[in-house]
């Protein structure tokens, strides 16, 4: 048992609380691994995200979402309250976003301050709840000042590159019969030929703010 350096006229519940205490130091505390987001462990990852003050955070994220917001967070408060921190928040949810200011875009001409976001998304679809998260993370990004009128997401389904290919195919089967050639016969068979084409899609989604 261990021993405590408390008095002798110490009482039951302080040596109690004295040990248990007395074990803490012989914890292992990994900080060399627990304040870098790609090797924290999963389950220190919310924390470390409050600790570097995320502002967006969502527990249903995939592990690998949730270290990529963690690592952005210290370049996004650096930049923070302009359009390259609205993109760089963005970036981290898998959102290729651009920051369009009021005098880039029609119908904002006299208003100073405004903005809007193009943001790309691939082929995995969005959900209405993802829509309201990236508004809140475009939203958390920006300057106090400035006012996000809208976002317009494009979701974009490629089929690769469109691939044309083709084919013949023809030839000649002869015949020699034991001992001696007395008949020669000359087949072609029918040419075939294959092509195929493959493209994509692109879907524009307006989310205008009130």
């Amino acid at each position: 048992m261990a021993e405590t350096i408390l008095p002798p006229n110490a009482t039951a519940l302080e040596i109690a609380l004295d040990l248990q205490a007395g074990r803490i130091s012989d914890m292992p505390v990994h900080h060399h691994t627990a304040f870098n987001p790609m090797t924290c462990p999963e389950s220190l990852l919310p924390y470390l995200a409050w600790a570097l003050s995320v502002d967006v955070w969502d527990t249903t994220w995939s592990v690998d979402r949730q270290r990529e917001v963690v690592q952005a967070a210290l370049l996004v408060h650096r930049r923070k309250g302009t359009p390259g921190a609205v993109e760089d928040a963005l970036k981290a949810v898998k959102a290729a976003a651009r920051v369009i200011e009021w005098f880039d875009y029609p119908g904002a001409p006299g208003d100073p301050s405004h903005f809007r976001v193009d943001i790309e998304i691939g082929d995995r679809g969005l959900s209405e709840a993802e829509t309201t998260q990236l508004t809140k993370i475009a939203l958390a990004s920006k300057n106090v000042r400035s006012r996000l009128d809208g976002l317009t997401i494009s979701l974009i389904s490629e089929g690769g590159v469109p691939k044309v290919a083709a084919g013949a195919a023809f030839g000649t089967d002869t015949t020699i019969e034991p001992m001696s050639a007395t008949d020669l016969t000359a087949e072609a068979g029918i040419p075939f030929m294959g092509a195929a084409v493959q493209g994509g899609s692109f879907t524009v989604l307006e989310v205008e703010l009130p």
